[in-house]
């Protein structure tokens, strides 16, 4: 059986993960204050994007790619280091995943027992 996505869902795995290090120590916005959108897509898993000049963030997750909540999780944990890294400013140009993103997925996966291959 698949696992229903909603917006609601979507922003209480947020909440669920904000509430966990490292995430709690990071400052993300909480949840009201984030959009959250279920996409009908099989391009990707999920993806996150801030509006330019603002600070309005938006998580997609694809309920074509996301049927389980273990996928959610770790769809979610991996665009909120985009997030964090967006808030900071230390993405890097023309690259998705720079060290810095590596770095702290890393860690998760260990904290959360997630595959780093698979995230």
């Amino acid at each position: 059986m698949s696992l229903k996505l909603t917006e609601k869902r979507l922003a209480a795995v947020y909440e669920c993960l904000r509430a966990f290090a490292p995430f709690c120590g990071w400052k993300l916005p909480p949840a009201d204050k984030v959009q959250f959108i279920v996409a009908k897509t099989r391009n990707y898993v999920a993806a996150h994007c801030k509006y330019a000049y603002t600070d309005h963030h938006i998580i997609e997750v694809s309920e074509k790619m996301v049927g389980h909540f273990d996928g959610l999780a770790v769809a979610m944990a991996h665009e909120m280091i985009h997030m964090h890294q967006k808030i900071r400013r230390t993405t890097t140009p023309n690259t998705e995943h720079n060290a810095e993103w590596h770095k702290m997925a890393k860690r998760i996966c260990r904290r959360f027992g997630w595959d780093e291959k698979a995230f």
